[in-house]
């Protein structure tokens, strides 16, 4: 999945996450994050594409502030 959003600066930062799923085993989808205020708690900043990114490996490490 892939997430565009702004920082408190309004820059566009790209979140990448693998197939992130919930407690039952769903996959989660983007409209779980969408316009809400999120915090990544851990993730690796790379490249991809010519873009950088954080890439984030479990729902762990998002955490939905509002």
């Amino acid at each position: 999945m892939t997430l565009t959003c702004l920082d408190a600066d309004d820059n566009t930062v790209i979140v990448r996450t693998i197939v992130l799923k919930d407690e039952e085993g769903n996959i989660i989808t983007k409209e779980r994050f969408e316009g809400k205020n999120i915090s990544i708690t851990t993730g690796i900043f790379d490249q991809f594409d010519g873009e950088y990114q954080i890439r984030v490996f479990g729902l762990a490490n998002i955490i939905i502030n509002n």
